[in-house]
């Protein structure tokens, strides 16, 4: 907000915010497909579907 609400709009560190933000993501997403890796892994392929069924279930509930 600071960089949007300044006298002056620096695009330069509104580009870096961006880049930080975008970057931030890409690594909770890394870590997130990387738990569920994991998880399946250890998973039956019937529990695998069974929690399928409730990520889907539970994504619906926010529009996914």
């Amino acid at each position: 907000m600071e960089i949007l609400t300044a006298a002056q709009i620096d695009r330069a560190a509104l580009e870096a915010h961006r880049a930080r933000q975008m970057q931030l993501l890409t690594t909770v997403s890394e870590r997130l497909t990387t738990a569920v890796a994991d998880a399946a892994d250890v998973l039956t392929p019937e529990q695998r579907v069974k929690a399928a069924e409730r990520l889907a279930s539970h994504m619906a509930r926010f529009g996914h």
